[in-house]
């Protein structure tokens, strides 16, 4: 079975500056390799131990800036993998397009949100992205 088939969100290939920052303050200026509804991974040299917490900046491509909190779940051959624990909610919509803008299928990303509920550990406020995701015509 492919890592896509696994997956429970899809992810988008996109090449943007990310910042990870460790909880001592190291910052490791990575650049994103792909990116999906509950984390990310980033072309960086592994600077942080597996299961370590993590500020994540993302620069949505002319969209602002995303903030979320992550923890490191892989580092492997200077790519390193990241699960959101928590994205800011002023954020959500930024993210949604950012992955929807990006990937193969966007409507296959507008369904996933709007019809996934599991998706509210992550999103405090599901509901409210569900919407922004049914305003949004595929691209």
């Amino acid at each position: 079975m492919s890592e896509d088939n696994r997956r429970e969100f899809t992810r988008a290939e996109v090449e943007v500056p990310v910042k990870i920052a460790g909880e001592d303050g190291a910052i490791c200026a990575a650049t994103l390799v792909d990116i999906g509804m509950k984390g990310l991974l980033v072309q960086c040299p592994p600077s942080s131990d597996i299961e370590d917490p993590c500020f994540i900046t993302i620069d949505a491509n002319g969209g602002g800036n995303i903030h979320a909190r992550g923890t490191i779940i892989r580092s492997i051959e200077g790519r390193t993998a990241i699960q959101f624990t928590h994205v800011e909610e002023e954020d959500y919509e930024s993210l949604y397009l950012l992955i929807a803008k990006n990937a193969r299928d966007s409507e296959k990303v507008r369904e996933e949100v709007t019809t996934y509920k599991g998706l509210s550990p992550y999103i405090s406020n599901w509901s409210r992205l569900s919407q922004v995701a049914r305003r949004h015509q595929p691209f």
